[in-house]
């Protein structure tokens, strides 16, 4: 989700993101001569750590609507330079504004009226901000037995992504079933690719926002300090989150909502210049590896297929398809072909 903001009179490319903070290219801030104000630790969605530099930008325009002295991190990222963008439009910067989100419109407006807006109570659930980001935090329930927090994150493509350490808790209430388990990796975030690890498909029958319920509610569990949902619940409906008054609502006309899900055994990704196996499931365990290279997706050729022409495909390579047959090369140089289908 990509916006067009001004800084010092010249039109920039940003990519909207509520799961982060307001974020600015090395190019950019040599442009803007922006020195750096301190050094911050931040933790990205895949739970890597590290340190950036937070300069102060003087002011962005959006439209008709200017924003003074926003603290900026640093960022250089790869999937920034694919996507051509020159920075972030992060949540701390909506903190005292109301955003609507339309999918159909293909529309995002920034207001701090919401009688410029028509929002239904009926669609409304709470919503909370960390007092450092601004990040938003949406209250979510599981028929009415168990209600947690999930963050709202326009940068995350996916409809949600559960934290291992959060379900823990929501475990206890024999909320969701375990699906499948998996090891490997596939997430990629600020600092560069999610470090392997074990995972597992998890199932939550039904989940409620507002007086909305979805079925069939889905997610892959990783090690991040925090649950998502990304933008993937656009495919339902408009969203629009309230900072001022802390409400979140998700405008659709169902009351439920079924989701059809069918999952790959395998979840890919690209490791330096080779399209991979991130993740193996258990219907794949023993037979294929992570960090495999893909070299064919039917007749596909992938071997030669780098992370911006995989990050900027309109459609995802396994789009459209139930079953498919890969050719690997495992770690030994040993090449084959595997034949797999949704689950």
């Amino acid at each position: 989700m990509f916006i067009t903001v001004e800084i010092a009179g010249k039109q920039h490319r940003f990519l909207f993101d509520t799961g982060a903070p307001v974020q600015i290219t090395p190019d950019l801030a040599a442009e803007l001569k922006s020195a750096s104000i301190k050094r911050t630790p931040i933790v990205d969605a895949t739970g890597r750590k590290d340190s950036l530099n937070v300069v102060n930008l003087a002011e962005i325009k959006l439209g008709n609507t200017t924003f003074n002295n926003i603290p900026s991190l640093i960022t250089g990222s790869d999937v920034y330079t694919c996507w051509h963008i020159d920075g972030v439009l992060g949540s701390n910067i909506l903190r005292k504004s109301i955003v609507r989100i339309d999918p159909v419109k293909q529309l995002i407006i920034i207001t701090d009226n919401a009688k410029k807006l028509s929002l239904n109570k009926k669609d409304a659930a709470r919503l909370v901000t960390d007092p450092i980001q601004s990040y938003p935090y949406i209250l979510v329930g599981t028929a009415d037995v168990f209600f947690f927090m999930i963050g709202f994150d326009s940068g995350e493509s996916s409809l949600f992504v559960p934290a291992e350490k959060d379900m823990v808790t929501a475990e206890k209430y024999k909320t969701f079933t375990t699906i499948s388990t998996g090891y490997g990796t596939g997430a990629r975030s600020l600092f560069g690719l999610q470090k392997s690890d074990s995972t597992r498909r998890i199932l939550f029958p039904a989940m409620k926002i507002g007086q909305h319920i979805l079925t069939n509610f889905t997610g892959e569990t990783n090690k991040s300090n925090m649950t998502r949902m990304g933008t993937r619940l656009l495919d339902y409906g408009g969203v629009t989150l309230d900072f001022i008054h802390q409400q979140f609502y998700f405008d659709t006309k169902a009351d439920t909502i079924h989701i059809e899900k069918n999952s790959w055994p395998i979840k890919s990704s690209v490791s330096g210049n080779h399209f991979v196996v991130g993740t193996v499931w258990q219907a794949l365990k023993g037979q294929v590896d992570p960090g495999d290279q893909i070299l064919a997706v039917d007749e596909l050729n992938t071997e030669t297929i780098d992370l911006c022409q995989l990050v900027n495909r309109k459609t995802g390579i396994l789009d459209g398809k139930q079953s498919v047959t890969l050719t690997i090369r495992d770690s030994k140089g040993n090449v084959k072909k595997i034949m797999m289908k949704k689950e």
